[in-house]
């Protein structure tokens, strides 16, 4: 726990700073991206110090191709 905080906080402050730039110049798209992929980048650091624990995404690929894997290869 006591790594994480100061990851999270230089990448709030990171956005913080970035984001006046965009407001300012106008740029929306931009700014709603960044955000974005700040917020995947939080996620993640949480999820690489163990603090929440996420889904494998091979689980939701499973999901998706079993039954078409099933319906090809059937005997």
């Amino acid at each position: 726990m006591k790594i994480i905080l100061p990851i999270v906080f230089i990448l709030i402050s990171l956005l913080c700073f970035k984001i006046q730039g965009f407001i300012k110049n106008r740029l929306w798209k931009e700014a709603i991206i960044f955000i974005l992929l700040m917020l995947i980048s939080i996620a993640y650091a949480y999820h690489v110090f163990g603090i929440v624990k996420m889904p494998s995404p091979t689980g939701f690929i499973d999901i998706i191709y079993k039954p078409l894997s099933e319906f090809i290869f059937e005997q």
